[in-house]
């Protein structure tokens, strides 16, 4: 069952059945995990032209309660 997509990601996230969840993103990602992530690919980031300091003030926006989403969505899907 396909359950995610991005225009550039067709297929972000994907059951099969009731015993498979596939996802193309990290739906565990915190604050400080991220923050980790961008530190470590700065390089790569400016390279593929994304600006590092707009990024984090976008996250300013999103971040809060992103965790417990995240954990929310896992817990629904294992309750199914």
């Amino acid at each position: 069952m396909h359950l995610a997509s991005t225009t550039i990601t067709p297929n972000q996230a994907f059951a099969f059945g009731k015993k498979a969840l596939g996802l193309q993103f990290h739906i565990e990602v915190e604050p400080a995990g991220l923050e980790r992530w961008l530190i470590a690919n700065t390089c790569e980031l400016g390279i593929a032209g994304v600006d590092v300091r707009a990024l984090r003030e976008e996250l300013r926006t999103h971040l809060p309660g992103i965790a417990d989403k995240g954990n929310a969505a896992i817990a629904a899907w294992l309750d199914e």
